[in-house]
């Protein structure tokens, strides 16, 4: 995983949903416990429901990175 981590405009799990579109809220949370997220996600104004906006802007790098490997992780066979 690169340094920069490409998001798109939408919502915090719409982002990490992207790697396993079929992915329910549940597996998208579990997921973003599995590396560490949820934490800094729930505290979020709207959670899982914050919009990102382009490129992640709304986010700090570190917190854009948390979100891509929750994607790769959600996205990952057998998760």
């Amino acid at each position: 995983m690169t340094q920069e981590n490409h998001l798109f405009s939408g919502t915090v799990a719409e982002n990490i949903r992207f790697g396993r579109p079929t992915a329910d809220d549940a597996a998208v949370q579990a997921a973003a416990r599995a590396i560490g997220a949820h934490d800094f996600i729930a505290a979020l104004p709207d959670g899982y429901a914050t919009e990102v906006h382009r490129r992640g802007g709304r986010l700090s790098a570190g917190q854009r990175q948390l979100v891509a490997f929750a994607r790769a992780f959600l996205a990952a066979p057998g998760c």
